[in-house]
């Protein structure tokens, strides 16, 4: 189902990583003042804890916090990778459910748009293109941070 990466067909198999001790890298994320031996487990913990994934902010507030962003996909495949299959169940390809979810919030959107402002826009483009000053484009967010989103397969 998760597509392997060349990595892990020519040197490790998720499965059979163990949480014993490995050497920092040298230009690590973690920087000079972690251990330079660290548990494996401690490692890709302390790893993601150096990275932001809401890319929310300023660039100035980023730079202090001295945290890089990175794309939340990349965690989406970690997380995919560490599940991997249990019980037999079989999950959806990503590729799939990201365009699912894709179209539902963007229709979503367009309808709750339209509703405020009665367009009849039928995609996005249309938006933008009614979009006139910046103060709509300013009332436009707010209606869109309103939506709330029910994800039912979180259990």
């Amino acid at each position: 189902m998760f597509e392997q990466q060349d990595i892990e067909r020519e040197d490790i198999n998720i499965k059979e990583i163990r949480n014993e001790k490995v050497n920092r890298a040298s230009k690590s994320s973690l920087g000079k003042h972690a251990p330079k031996e660290i548990p494996l487990l401690e490692y890709i913990i302390n790893f993601l804890n150096s990275y932001d994934f809401s890319a929310q902010g300023t660039d100035d507030e980023k730079r202090t916090k001295n945290r890089e962003i990175i794309d939340a996909s990349v965690l989406g495949l970690i997380f995919e990778k560490l599940n991997g299959y249990k019980d037999g169940s079989v999950y959806t390809p990503s590729i799939i459910t990201e365009y699912m979810c894709k179209q539902t919030i963007e229709k979503t959107v367009i309808d709750k748009i339209n509703s405020h402002y009665k367009w009849k826009c039928n995609d996005l483009d249309e938006v933008k293109f009614n979009i006139t000053s910046l103060l709509t484009a300013k009332e436009i967010n707010s209606i869109i941070n309103t939506i709330k989103i029910c994800d039912e397969t979180v259990a």
